[in-house]
């Protein structure tokens, strides 16, 4: 239907604003995250930029994991003790604090993986940034262990997450 005078209705051509920088949106999804749970969803889109193309989208992705997770793990958002699988620990019967924690602590995980093999991507500022948060989170794990004292009472130093690190 034509609008009255028979012109054509549509709005002139107004120009697309230009996407947001990766390390910009970046940061906008961590304080979203850190700002709600509601928003917890965004942590995959903040770890899909660990597989970019670009080299500024994997670095911004990298720092944007260092302040999230070191966060989480400083505000105990992630689930401390034995972490059961995924599904398992989705269906448990607990809290949805207490699955919102196993969701997070799952995710850290994923993160984990994915800075281990970005340390031996082909870019040396991707590899050095992945191997500086990694040793970051193991200073992070070491002042607020993810392993609860009741299972290791000895020795609650992150040595896993240092381990895989050495054998790169």
């Amino acid at each position: 239907m034509a609008a009255p005078g028979g012109g054509d209705t549509r709005s002139p051509e107004q120009p697309q604003p230009e996407p947001e920088a990766p390390a910009r949106a970046q940061a906008r999804r961590l304080q979203l995250v850190l700002g709600s749970r509601r928003n917890a969803n965004l942590v995959f889109d903040i770890l899909e930029g660990l597989e970019a193309d670009q080299e500024a989208e994997i670095l911004a992705a990298v720092r944007i994991c260092d302040r999230l997770f070191c966060t989480l793990l400083q505000r105990g958002d992630l689930f401390v003790g034995q972490l059961p699988d995924e599904e398992e620990g989705l269906s448990a019967d607990c809290s949805a604090e207490m699955k919102y924690k196993m969701w997070m602590r799952h995710r850290y995980q994923s993160s984990i993986d994915q800075l281990l093999a970005l340390m031996v991507h082909e870019s040396q500022p991707v590899q050095e940034v992945a191997l500086c948060t990694l040793m970051k989170f193991v200073e992070c794990e070491g002042r607020w262990p993810l392993v609860s004292c009741e299972e290791d009472e000895r020795y609650i130093f992150p040595r896993e997450l240092l381990k895989n690190l050495t054998r790169l």
